[in-house]
C-alpha cells in the first residue's frame, strides 16, 4: 500500500482537530516530520500532535470524532495518548506539556497556519518521556538538533530534563547491537555512518556528564562558602 505524503497525512490530522473544534493555539506539531521541516535529515512515517489540556483528548478519538473513524482502520486509547492506524502510518494525538519553554513557530503548510515546536522541545519531549527505548532513528534526531543548536544541552540541564543514566544505559545497549541494528526503517536523504552517529551521542553523552559534574561541584562550593 503506497504511503500517504506527510502533507497529506497532516492535513488529514488538522481535519480531525478542526472536527473536534479544537483551536490551533491548543495544539502543537512536533516529532521526527517536524524536525524533518527543519532540517530534512530524514523521512519519517507517523504524524505527530501534542496537546496540553487532557480534557481535549476525547474529543479526538474515533469513537466521538466522525473524521477519526472516516480515515482510521485501527486505534489505540488510553488516558493520555490516542494513536490512529492508517495502514502502515500512524497519527498520534498525545498530551504534554511544552517542556523547555521555548514558544512554537507558526507556518504555513497546506494553506494551513499552525504551530510547531522548536527542534530542542522536540529533543527534550524524546528525552525526557521515553529514554529507555531510544532507537537510532532517535540518536540521528538528538544529533541533527546537537549539531544545529548550541544551546541544546543548556536547554536540557536548565530545565532538569536529562535522566543521564538512563541515556546511558540504553546508548550503551544500542552500541552493542550495532551490526544486528535493524535500519529498515529509516528513510535517510544520505547514506548513514552509523559509527560516527554514536562517535557524535558519545560526545554529546560526555558533554552532559561534564556540565552536571560543573554544576554539582558549584552547588558543593557555595554551600562551604555559606558555612
Amino acid at each position: 500500500m503506497k504511503e500517504t505524503d506527510w502533507k497529506e497525512l497532516l492535513k488529514i490530522a488538522i481535519d480531525i482537530l478542526e472536527e473536534a473544534g479544537i483551536k490551533i493555539d491548543d495544539w502543537t506539531f512536533g516529532g521526527g516530520i517536524a524536525l524533518m521541516f527543519y532540517f530534512n535529515h530524514r523521512k519519517s512515517r507517523d504524524i505527530d500532535i501534542f496537546l496540553s489540556n487532557p480534557q481535549l483528548l476525547t474529543r479526538l478519538s474515533p469513537r466521538l470524532n466522525e473524521k477519526a473513524e472516516e480515515i482510521s482502520n485501527d486505534y489505540i486509547e488510553q488516558s493520555n495518548f490516542i494513536k490512529l492506524k492508517l495502514n502502515n502510518q500512524e497519527i498520534d494525538f498525545i498530551v504534554a506539556p511544552n517542556l523547555t519553554g521555548l514558544k512554537p513557530k507558526k507556518i504555513k503548510i497546506n494553506s494551513k497556519e499552525i504551530y510547531i515546536e522548536q527542534p530542542e522541545e522536540i529533543i527534550a519531549k524524546k528525552l525526557f518521556y521515553r529514554p529507555e527505548s531510544l532507537k537510532i532513528r532517535d540518536l540521528i534526531d538528538v544529533i541533527e538538533v546537537y549539531k544545529n543548536s548550541p544551546n541544546l544541552i543548556n536547554i536540557l540541564k536548565k530545565n532538569k530534563l536529562l535522566n543521564e543514566e538512563i541515556i546511558k544505559k540504553r546508548f550503551e545497549y544500542l552500541k552493542k547491537r550495532e551490526k544486528g541494528l535493524n535500519l529498515s526503517d529509516l528513510i535517510l536523504e544520505k547514506p548513514i555512518d552509523i559509527k560516527g552517529v554514536f562517535n557524535i551521542f558519545e560526545k554529546l553523552l560526555s558533554e552532559i556528564t561534564l556540565n552536571l559534574r560543573l554544576e554539582k561541584d558549584n552547588k558543593k562550593s557555595n554551600f562551604k562558602r555559606r558555612k
